[in-house]
């Protein structure tokens, strides 16, 4: 008999990290029949946000949000608890971003009175206080376990909590039916005249390139004039990225993020970057 899973996610339509993170491993549960699943915001709501070149007015949709998610959270969380009794609950990243209101707290526990919490996350979203103190605490208690994608995360938590701590680097599960020669065979095809990098991320993590554009420009001025190659970056993401400065030698590419689009530039990319902090 299979258990019936409930899934909390920001948006589970667009965005790469709650496609790795969740959505391609819940797509293999027969999600219509075991599951539900529970977005806090819309593709429109997030795009509209994301893209609004006002500051002041950028803030009064951010707040507006905020009400937003408060309200489809709490629906959400009273019909799991009153009507579809999931067994098994999982929480990417947080419930409610920043501030968790404090009755949820109260929904949180008696919720998992009745099923087995999993929380995953996948950067520090401690430091950079996108989940509140109080939501840390309660998920920290509630959880049966907690998925973090390396060791450093796991490293952020306190020591009694850390033997319920699994480590799942991210990954992509096209490749578990993918021939690794033949991947291998169709990136040396094209090794001789060029080596592509690959960056895929979440417009958040954009500000994260800035520092290493440069030196990533003088290797590629360097390999251009030693081995004639030309060395390109393709920048995966849900927004474009415009590097600090004019690229001489590098060649990049803006590419929006879909799961098709981030398959076939995986699947040519040599080398994959992920700067952090």
């Amino acid at each position: 008999m299979k258990k019936r899973f409930s899934v909390y996610v920001r948006n589970a339509q667009s965005g790469p990290a709650c496609y790795y993170r969740i959505m391609q491993y819940v797509e293999e549960l027969d999600k219509g029949r075991a599951g539900v699943v529970h977005s806090a915001w819309t593709k429109k709501e997030f795009g509209t946000n994301l893209n609004c070149p006002d500051g002041r007015k950028k803030k009064v949709l951010q707040g507006i949000l905020y009400l937003r998610i408060v309200r489809r959270r709490f629906v959400s969380l009273l019909v799991d608890m009153l009507l579809y009794r999931p067994q098994v609950i999982v929480i990417q990243r947080e419930v409610v971003p920043h501030i968790l209101p404090p009755f949820f707290a109260t929904l949180i526990r008696l919720i998992g009175k009745g099923a087995d919490i999993i929380w995953d996350f996948d950067d520090d979203i401690f430091e950079s206080g996108e989940i509140s103190a109080a939501e840390r605490k309660i998920l920290l208690e509630q959880s049966k376990k907690i998925v973090v994608v390396s060791d450093y995360l796991k490293q952020l938590l306190p020591a009694e909590y850390q033997k319920k701590t699994i480590v799942l680097p991210t990954s992509e599960k096209c490749f578990l039916r993918e021939s690794f020669s033949n991947l291998l065979k169709r990136r040396r095809k094209t090794y001789p005249d060029a080596v592509s990098l690959i960056w895929i991320g979440t417009s958040g993590n954009l500000k994260y390139l800035d520092p290493v554009m440069e030196e990533l420009d003088a290797a590629a001025g360097r390999m251009k004039m030693e081995g004639k190659k030309q060395m390109k970056l393709m920048v995966v993401c849900n927004r474009s990225y415009k590097p600090p400065y004019r690229l001489r030698c590098l060649k990049m590419a803006n590419i929006r993020w879909s799961r098709e689009s981030a398959q076939a530039c995986m699947k040519e990319a040599h080398i994959a970057i992920m700067p952090l902090e």
